[in-house]
């Protein structure tokens, strides 16, 4: 919702689910490579061996490819719509300023996933999921700055039926980014805090 509804227009009835399946991606993917620090620098390689990785790494495949059908079912129509409205979307979320965004969250989602992921001796060890996990979460990441800092650059979303015209790429800055290690710094720092 908060992506949206602040784009005059912008109706997809898959959305919600295409979100919530990149959630459950990158929440597999942050646990691999959680997985890969304890046993790399938690003394944990006897209790975290190769058959995790491989069992979860079949999920992460599964999922990538679901990525994929999912942005598919929500492009398709909006490109054999042509209508103006679906245009404007198409331009501001994929094919506009946001592009290079969009292509890398593409290729980091989905495209280096299933090209890692698709050979069993890759999946079956521990470097292969955690290198496709790293780039779920990079991609993730961009995915995310694609949807809602171009949603939230359209002016005057509320009044408005169409988009007037496409606004050009924001780009993070250095407040922006530091929200984004302090998230990350929270986080460890309540785990640390837990487990003292």
């Amino acid at each position: 919702d908060f992506s949206m509804s602040m784009v005059p227009g912008w109706r997809d009835a898959i959305y919600p689910a295409f979100q919530t399946l990149n959630s459950l991606q990158a929440g597999l993917a942050t646990t691999l490579v959680t997985l890969y620090l304890l046993r790399r620098f938690g003394r944990m390689e006897q209790h975290v061996g190769v058959n995790e990785f491989w069992g979860a790494s079949k999920l992460l495949l599964a999922l990538s490819l679901l990525w994929f059908y999912f942005w598919w079912s929500g492009f398709i129509v909006w490109w054999y719509g042509r209508s103006p409205l679906e245009q404007d979307l198409l331009q501001l979320l994929m094919f506009g300023p946001y592009r290079y965004v969009f292509i890398s969250a593409f290729v980091l989602n989905f495209a280096a996933p299933f090209l890692i992921l698709m050979w069993n001796a890759v999946r079956k060890s521990i470097w292969g999921p955690t290198l496709a996990s790293v780039s779920i979460l990079v991609g993730t990441l961009l995915d995310k700055v694609r949807l809602y800092v171009s949603s939230w650059s359209v002016t005057d979303p509320l009044t408005a039926h169409a988009i007037e015209e496409v606004p050009g790429t924001h780009y993070p800055g250095v407040p922006d980014l530091m929200i984004v290690v302090g998230g990350i710094a929270g986080a460890a720092f309540l785990w640390l805090l837990a487990s003292k």
